[in-house]
């Protein structure tokens, strides 16, 4: 997420999820959109990358036109796939459940900019798979023990964790960084802005 203003921010979705969905689609239920929007969005990703790693901080605007007209025009040829899936079983309560197929093609159609967020910010990254790496920890650590003791301890333990995870980001051997630390010479990042 990127910051705006305030406590406000823009979402970006995770495509990593996005990917597996398309994946699952395609080889369950046949739907041929769903590979068309996996191939559409790794060609999104790596142009991306060719163009932050030449340096730019955005792409041109004729590329951006073009990857938003083919991603809808995927979706707007898979309606009639999303159309032929066979509907659940209603339940006996409740809003009628659609199926998850056609979950996920209204999540791509209803949230497009946030998915395609990292196309047009270059500070968001294609998947949200660094930080969910960054909370794993805890929750591990969590699930061991059964929760932490105390209040300080959850804040030990996440300073210690935020503090490896910096290092790592910055290519640092953890244990130098760890040493170094315990020395009073801790690892302090450059300053990003």
């Amino acid at each position: 997420m990127t910051p705006n203003s305030g406590t406000e921010c823009t979402h970006g979705l995770c495509n990593a999820h996005h990917l597996r969905e398309l994946e699952f689609a395609h080889n369950r239920y046949d739907q041929v959109w769903a590979e068309k929007m996996m191939f559409c969005l790794r060609e999104i990703n790596n142009t991306v990358k060719s163009y932050n790693e030449k340096g730019f901080d955005k792409l041109t605007p004729n590329l951006i036109t073009k990857y938003n007209r083919k991603y809808s025009r995927i979706l707007r040829e898979g309606k009639e796939e999303i159309l032929a899936l066979p509907v659940p079983t209603p339940s006996k309560r409740g809003k009628p459940k659609q199926h998850k197929v056609k979950n996920l093609w209204d999540r791509l159609r209803d949230y497009k900019q946030d998915t395609l967020r990292f196309m047009n910010d270059f500070n968001v990254d294609f998947t949200n798979n660094g930080p969910e790496g960054d909370i794993r920890m805890c929750k591990v650590k969590s699930k061991v023990s059964g929760s932490f003791r105390s209040k300080g301890g959850a804040n030990t333990f996440c300073k210690i964790r935020s503090y490896i995870s910096t290092a790592k980001k910055n290519s640092i051997n953890i244990m130098d960084a760890l040493s170094n630390a315990f020395k009073g010479k801790p690892f302090i990042p450059p300053d990003s802005s």
